[in-house]
């Protein structure tokens, strides 16, 4: 046997086995990580465990195609799993305080069936009182490159032993879920029913036992569209069976609520009942979590989660949501069609009064915003006034409502030369006291504080290209010292421009630059308008979505079986690339081989 290498020459071979995994040479990281591992079992926990965590990824893989039945897929992932439970268990004999390791140990157990020494390993793992720092023998997320101090990473490992207790309690009934499902696929849903619910009954600690009984009565609400198979005075309401499926899914959000998968399911069918404003706060939750739950414990049905690891799966969830968030929005407009016209009225005029009242309650910076914008309309007429580029000091609250009291406060309140000499430049026009006027806008008008919409497409602009969090409200100062730090730029400009002036003023060089002059100050006179529309009609076009959503679910709009189809669409099986192929052919003989190295 080769002698041991130093520390950082084996965690240099580790990282290249690990990136030879993440670029989609899995079976060709695998064989290193087990060489590697077998080279220095007795000195390096850092290859042991990588040979571990690369052992139960390819052990994951092979048990969703076993799913379908293979043998050979099966016996292969319960002998990958025993390799990575050795792996582990002798890594845990060097660095036995380390709860990550032992999360891993536990799931690898899992993956061999031998359920009380797993739940043995995880306890054990929960009772360390000052656990090892992963980064010292892991790789991963713990990279020394990864910018965490000593306490993150060690949370890091207990969220981790937090998801492998999870995966824990929903493998204990996989086989049991796979039955029920397997029911519903060739006797359909109602001969699975009772299954459903005599397996969550068994199993509440399951989040996927808890979700069955929920998904098979949507695959239920799916079958029911009438016709001599499903007459419609012998099926339950399908409003009613997807009501008792929300239900079934609101206690497991609660007890699950670090689920996205529950979440998901939940916000969908939220949105098949239309209640948008729900579904769409459930999204919004959902997408806030931190360190969620392994979506491949919860997956229905079994194998749906799409990619490989647990970030990849955490990812396509995320973008599942965000993409059932837009989803919403496009639902919305179909049942905004079908509306009639006097609701439709009703949601497009939004008054002053109205908006205020209503972000009293739940933003007060919103609320704030759209009160000193109807204080400064009343008195003023007008919407908006001039800004001085000077956001700080006894500048920061001036409003100037034509531009000549604008140039005339740069003069006196800011002096400099250089202002003494812009007005010669200027056409007078553009030193006159305009005013912005109250004319109609793009999509709107505004008189007697009531804000007429033509139609709702800003609306659904504005919600389409929202973050996922939702629309953050910005206070009008930090609005104002967005724009001051734009006219500063503007002003340093017009100061060089004045500088480098030619002196004869009949010269075509002269008419050159005070024509630049004129445009930049027309730049700026327009930029520094401060136009409370700006921040007060998205807040509006908010408004009128939260009312679109609450009129559509008072309506009780029917519940068509193309929309749950629509909604729960099926997601596409992954294919299988051909490094994995490569490695199911060759694997089974590694393992087999090198498993006996390990214990030599």
């Amino acid at each position: 046997m080769a002698p041991d290498l130093d520390d950082d020459l084996i965690r240099a071979e580790a990282e290249a086995a690990l990136r030879l995994h993440r670029n989609g040479r899995r079976d060709e990281a695998l064989s290193r990580a087990m060489d590697l591992a077998i080279q220095h079992k007795r000195s390096s926990p850092l290859a042991l465990n990588l040979s571990g965590d690369l052992n139960m990824a390819a052990h994951r893989r092979n048990r969703r195609r076993g799913r379908g039945a293979a043998a050979d897929d099966k016996a292969l992932a319960e002998r990958q799993a025993k390799f990575a439970a050795t792996c582990y268990k002798m890594s845990l004999d060097a660095v036995p305080d380390c709860v990550e390791t032992f999360a891993a140990y536990g799931e690898a157990l899992v993956g061999t069936g031998m359920w009380k020494p797993a739940w043995d390993a995880f306890m054990r793992a929960a009772a360390i009182a000052h656990p090892a720092d992963p980064a010292a023998h892991r790789l991963g997320g713990y990279g020394r490159s990864a910018g965490l101090t000593r306490g993150e990473r060690v949370e890091m490992a207990k969220a981790r032993l937090r998801r492998a207790i999870d995966c824990y309690s929903n493998a204990r009934c996989e086989d049991a879920v796979a039955e029920v499902l397997a029911t519903v696929e060739h006797h359909g849903a109602a001969s699975a029913v009772h299954g459903a619910a005599k397996l969550a009954d068994r199993y509440p600690s399951s989040a996927r036992a808890q979700c069955l009984p929920a998904y098979v009565a949507v695959e239920l609400a799916r079958e029911r569209r009438g016709g001599a198979a499903y007459p419609a005075t012998a099926a339950t309401p399908r409003h009613k069976t997807l009501r008792r499926a929300l239900a079934t899914m609101d206690t497991a959000a609660r007890t699950f609520d670090r689920s996205l998968v529950v979440a998901l399911f939940r916000a969908k069918l939220l949105a098949c009942l239309h209640d948008y404003d729900a579904a769409e706060a459930e999204c919004r939750r959902a997408l806030a979590v931190d360190n969620p739950d392994d979506p491949a414990a919860h997956e229905i049905p079994l194998g749906s989660a799409i990619g490989e690891e647990y970030d990849d799966m955490v990812s396509s969830l995320r973008k599942q949501l965000c993409d059932l968030q837009k989803k919403l929005v496009l639902l919305a407009v179909h049942d905004w069609a079908s509306m009639e016209s006097e609701k439709q009225s009703q949601i497009l005029s939004v008054s002053i009064d109205e908006l205020r009242e209503h972000y009293s309650k739940i933003d007060q910076i919103a609320a704030n915003t759209v009160s000193e914008a109807r204080r400064f309309s009343k008195t003023h007429g007008s919407w908006c006034f001039w800004i001085c580029p000077r956001s700080s000091g006894q500048c920061a609250g001036k409003k100037f409502l034509d531009t000549a009291s604008l140039l005339e406060h740069l003069r006196n309140k800011h002096p400099d030369d250089l202002w003494v000499n812009l007005k010669s430049f200027l056409d007078t026009k553009l030193c006159g006291k305009f005013k912005t006027e109250n004319a109609s806008q793009d999509g709107y008008s505004c008189h007697d504080e009531m804000l007429q919409f033509q139609s709702i497409d800003g609306m659904i602009e504005l919600v389409l290209n929202l973050p996922p969090g939702g629309m953050k409200s910005e206070t009008l100062s930090e609005m104002r010292r967005r724009k001051c730090s734009e006219l500063a730029e503007i002003l340093d400009r017009i100061k060089k421009k004045l500088r480098a002036c030619p002196k004869d003023l009949s010269s075509s060089e002269f008419d050159q630059v005070r024509s630049e002059m004129q445009d930049l100050w027309l730049k700026f006179t327009e930029l520094s308008v401060f136009d409370y529309r700006e921040a007060v009609v998205p807040l509006a076009r908010m408004y009128q979505w939260k009312e679109l959503k609450k009129r559509i679910s008072e309506d009780g709009s029917i519940i068509a079986a193309w929309s749950i189809d629509d909604i729960f669409g099926d997601v596409p099986a992954e294919h299988a690339s051909l490094d994995e192929k490569v490695g199911h052919q060759t694997g089974e003989n590694k393992v087999t081989n090198k498993s006996d190295n390990l214990k030599a």
